[in-house]
């Protein structure tokens, strides 16, 4: 397992430091205009780590594809599903590493503990684990080409999802309110329930795949 997320640590090394510089550049637009870190504390950061994650699985996968790893993998002492659980956990990794940043800018900008903040990384986190539970049995299915066009339409159903669900009468009037901690508490148990749906799902795709 070690062995695996190296791997995938090396691969997506240039991509987490363009991420990083990405982050670091909204910071310092945000510092030097007085926007009172607008960029990084009205959605901005979750919504980039939604893409992040969603861009770092599809990195991944391509490049397994290009250099024919999973054939390789599968000569060394290692099975299809450590091959498919090494991949979702390196993929929750990049999320909760996301996730901590999403805390740090949010109280570097004072807004840490307001409940539209936590609303916000909240959901970016549950979109990334939906998003990641449905594309990557996509890319085990249909390899990345096929892949990156069924994503467009996973995309627009969660921008649909989410338009719908901003017509329920939820409130947002402190990080106690009721309705968002149901609210909350309801996502994540879905997401966390599809991930490991994702995860069966996968392996089953995996153990009656041929890799050539």
């Amino acid at each position: 397992m070690k062995g695996l997320l190296m791997k995938d640590l090396m691969i997506s090394k240039r991509s987490l430091l363009a991420f990083s510089a990405i982050l670091l550049l909204l910071f310092f637009i945000s510092l030097a205009t007085h926007s009172d870190y607008s960029l990084l504390g009205n959605g901005t950061l979750s919504f980039l780590s939604i893409y992040f994650t969603v861009f770092l699985s599809i990195s991944l996968f391509a490049y397994d594809e290009a250099c024919k790893w999973n054939l390789y993998a599968l000569s060394l002492p290692v099975s299809k599903r450590l091959l498919v659980l090494g991949r979702y956990v390196y993929l929750l990794l990049a999320i909760l590493a996301a996730t901590c940043i999403s805390f740090a800018f949010s109280a570097a900008a004072g807004n840490l503990f307001h409940a539209e903040i936590i609303l916000q990384i909240s959901s970016s986190i549950g979109m990334s684990l939906v998003l990641i539970g449905i594309l990557v049995p996509l890319m085990y299915r249909f390899g990345t080409q096929t892949a990156r066009i069924l994503l467009m339409g996973v995309f627009l159903l969660v921008f649909l999802l989410i338009y719908l669900l901003q017509k329920f009468p939820f409130t947002v009037s402190g990080p106690g309110d009721l309705s968002i901690v149901f609210l909350v508490t309801a996502a994540w148990g879905a997401s966390l329930l599809l991930l490991f749906l994702s995860y069966l799902i996968s392996c089953k795709i995996m153990e009656k795949k041929d890799i050539q």
